[in-house]
């Protein structure tokens, strides 16, 4: 058991160490890839992954930073431009400089037992982190540490909690409630 914590801890430290340098590189013109499938409504993407919403673009996904301001960033995948709505300073929760830095998790299901990081490639960035607690202006570090995610079916419905417990799926509630009414 000892084994399995300290493996998942490297990988959530590499994970993110990554991630810290790659947010404050991040500029107009460089090639990324789409941490995880990003689900919009046409060309906007939200910072937040709502289910309810289509993946627009695709999970390892080439995409080029064609505009970014504090607020969002303007980028092409496809030869299409999406607006990806969020705070620039954490660009590390939704984007990586290497492909091979996306997971390849065969399923889409969450499972007891996933770690922090498959679950975070498979729905992407969860709307809050504990009750409340809106995700938007932490960066990834603070996401993965934190353990309750939740994440919406649309803006005011959630769809599901998951609570993690040493790094890893404890349990998960995949239920349709509404959602504590907040400012986005």
């Amino acid at each position: 058991m000892k084994k399995l914590v300290l493996m998942v801890l490297a990988g959530l430290l590499s994970f993110t160490m990554a991630g810290m340098a790659f947010a404050a590189g991040l500029q107009k013109g460089d090639v990324v890839f789409a941490k995880y499938g990003m689900r919009g409504k046409g060309k906007t993407i939200y910072w937040h992954n709502m289910s309810a919403l289509p993946i627009v673009v695709p999970a390892g996904a080439e995409v080029k930073i064609v505009n970014i301001n504090a607020k969002k960033v303007v980028f092409a995948s496809n030869k299409t431009k999406y607006t990806l709505m969020a705070l620039t300073n954490h660009l590390d929760k939704y984007f990586v400089k290497n492909q091979s830095e996306v997971s390849k998790v065969d399923s889409g299901k969450i499972d007891v037992g996933m770690s922090k990081t498959d679950v975070y490639s498979i729905k992407g960035c969860p709307a809050y982190i504990g009750y409340g607690e809106l995700s938007n202006s932490h960066s990834l570090d603070e996401v993965l540490a934190s353990n309750e995610w939740y994440y919406n079916v649309n803006t005011r419905l959630r769809e599901m909690v998951i609570y993690f417990d040493n790094g890893v799926v404890k349990s998960f509630s995949a239920r349709a409630v509404k959602a504590k009414k907040t400012t986005e």
